[in-house]
């Protein structure tokens, strides 16, 4: 890969990474906004839940506007509506403030999303970057945000939260013009849209071709996939603290615990996207299948900090394989042509409602079955990701020209 290629893929991973650790810095920080707006518990779930929910909706917008305009120019947009929902939740004085940040955030976030991936499988194209190796980074800056957060929130939590907030936004707003360097030019639809208006018009019976079904179908399959990988995973945020302090271990075990899974994800994106090249998605979703399957059910076995430990890093050694199968099969769909964007916010949004699920999942199995719940999440996961997988075996099969 050439400087001009490593710098501009450094500049994209950076806009993923900053954002990431934007939202993960403020949970430290969330009794510290209870008693600043005076905020009861249902408002602290609002603010959450908000986020997610503007987040999903906004993510099919944002790949609309990506496919109808340049890729950066909508990255760019997110990521400086981030950067001020994050000052706005920095200097808010009353909840309603902190919801409205917050939901301004969230579509922000959803925005940016899917011009991210647009942007990465463009630059993927103008450099000869393998799209399996570009999702890999692509997972390990995510999840490296993830981490990032609570480490600058520990180190600078003297500075408190309007301080770091302001920082962040800051410093999301430099990567804004980073990210918009990255991105190369892209043709806006307006080409493809004079196309279809020059196209004779289709009967009530054909108006949408087997390819045009197909290529949806598998959009929507691929998001299913990742649906499956992220209920399973938010599924475990509110139980294995649970779990774990059951036993009387101190947050420290409850945090390395995270850090170790987390830390595992990333690492073991970066190996599959340099090894993974000749791995069919079917291969990857297997692999993270048996993974996941095993080290979900093997929670059951015990609740003492190192056994579970090295479940969880089991588990975080299948998720990436169906992070990068699920994004590489969306990339691939090349016949989608101008409509990359749309595809990238179809499945951004059918992901998001897993980590919505999961945590409803997790904690009402954990509720009613203790330490056997894990066993029945690791068979809901095994069940949900198999059938999936038949399906796509099925729809792929049908549009193999899309997908040649």
């Amino acid at each position: 890969m050439t400087r001009p290629a490593r710098l501009r893929v450094g500049l994209l991973l950076a806009g993923i990474l900053s954002a990431n650790a934007s939202y993960t810095v403020l949970i430290p920080f969330v009794p510290e906004l209870e008693r600043r707006v005076h905020m009861d518990g249902l408002g602290l779930a609002l603010t959450f839940a908000l986020f997610a929910a503007a987040k999903a909706l906004f993510q099919p917008v944002g790949g609309v506007w990506s496919d109808r305009w340049q890729a950066r120019s909508v990255a760019w947009v997110g990521l400086a509506v981030v950067a001020l929902s994050v000052t706005w939740l920095a200097v808010a004085t009353s909840q309603w403030e902190v919801l409205g940040a917050r939901i301004a955030w969230g579509a922000g976030e959803g925005i940016l999303t899917p011009a991210l991936y647009h942007g990465a499988t463009l630059l993927c194209s103008a450099h000869d970057i393998p799209d399996h190796r570009m999702m890999g980074w692509f997972g390990t800056a995510s999840f490296s945000g993830f981490l990032l957060g609570p480490v600058v929130a520990g180190a600078g939590s003297s500075l408190g939260l309007t301080t770091l907030c302001v920082l962040g936004a800051s410093v999301t707003a430099l990567t804004a013009f980073g990210v918009f360097r990255a991105i190369p030019p892209d043709h806006p639809a307006d080409e493809a849209v004079q196309q279809e208006q020059e196209t004779p018009a289709r009967g009530p019976d054909d108006a949408r071709s087997p390819v045009q079904r197909h290529w949806m179908m598998l959009v929507l399959v691929f998001g299913v996939l990742d649906l499956v990988a992220g209920l399973t995973y938010s599924a475990l945020e509110p139980t294995i603290p649970l779990y774990i302090a059951s036993t009387g271990e101190s947050a420290v075990a409850i945090s390395s615990v995270f850090a170790v899974g987390l830390a595992t994800f990333a690492l073991v994106s970066t190996v599959l996207g340099r090894i993974a090249e000749k791995w069919s998605v079917e291969t990857l979703v297997t692999v993270g299948l048996v993974a996941g399957t095993a080290g979900t059910a093997g929670l059951s076995l015990s609740n003492r900090q190192i056994p579970l430990m090295c479940c969880f890093v089991l588990i975080m050694t299948g998720q990436p394989s169906v992070y990068i199968a699920a994004r590489k099969g969306v990339a691939a769909l090349r016949s989608a042509g101008g409509r990359l964007g749309i595809s990238f916010g179809v499945f951004g949004a059918v992901s998001d409602i897993g980590e919505v699920l999961g945590p409803l999942v997790g904690s009402g199995l954990y509720a009613h079955g203790g330490r056997q719940g894990f066993i029945w999440l690791a068979v809901v996961g095994m069940t949900l990701l198999t059938g999936v997988l038949g399906i796509y075996r099925k729809w792929s099969a049908a549009a193999q020209p899309v997908t040649a």
